[in-house]
């Protein structure tokens, strides 16, 4: 099944271009109008390899693959160690200042958390509710449509990995995030195009 006619029609409605939104490559763009929540189209120009930190968000969402791939990975609280890995759950305020100027207040002890990974293709669709945590990665060429809803809560909750009796902390916001460039008229092209 093909998606070209709403890839097109979504081309024509982007704006407000934020590169490396989150991981490098991703680029994120608002699609249409302001109102009940919004909608994004990120794209990538590599395979997103580098760990995306676990997190939830402030509003439930939807996404649609038009193209390429995207694998979601899901973490489920558990209550035995045995059955997932350590984390310190961290709060996050919603940015104040813009994206990536996020309040932060640490985890103080260690939960535990299982993973499960779904990759998902041309033509699925996947959703979450605001309190599930996950990580993404998406492949070279990727365009995903993102229905964002109504914000439901001012925080999220970030994991960071628990070891020797202590949070690692991994949560960080580079410099080189959420880079408002401007738009340069970049065309996308389908994975099969490529």
């Amino acid at each position: 099944m093909s998606h070209e006619a709403i890839l097109k029609a979504v081309i024509g409605m982007k704006h407000s271009r934020l590169r490396n939104y989150i991981a490098p490559g991703v680029t994120s763009w608002l699609i249409g109008g302001e109102g009940h929540g919004k909608v994004r189209l990120f794209t990538t120009d590599r395979d997103t390899r580098e760990w995306i930190t676990p997190h939830s968000h402030r509003f439930d969402f939807t996404c649609l693959v038009l193209c390429g791939s995207a694998t979601n990975i899901v973490f489920g609280r558990t209550f035995r160690n045995d059955q997932g890995d350590a984390y310190a759950v961290g709060k996050l305020t919603a940015p104040s200042g813009g994206l990536g100027t996020y309040g932060f207040e640490p985890g103080e002890k260690a939960e535990y958390f299982s993973e499960s990974r779904r990759t998902y293709v041309e033509g699925d669709t996947y959703a979450m509710r605001r309190h599930e945590i996950h990580s993404i990665q998406f492949q070279k060429g990727s365009a995903i449509l993102f229905f964002e809803g109504p914000e439901l809560s001012q925080t999220t909750e970030v994991l960071e990995p628990w070891s020797d009796g202590r949070r690692v902390p991994t949560f960080v916001t580079q410099p080189w995030m959420f880079d408002r460039m401007p738009d340069p008229g970049v065309t996308i092209t389908t994975v099969s195009e490529q």
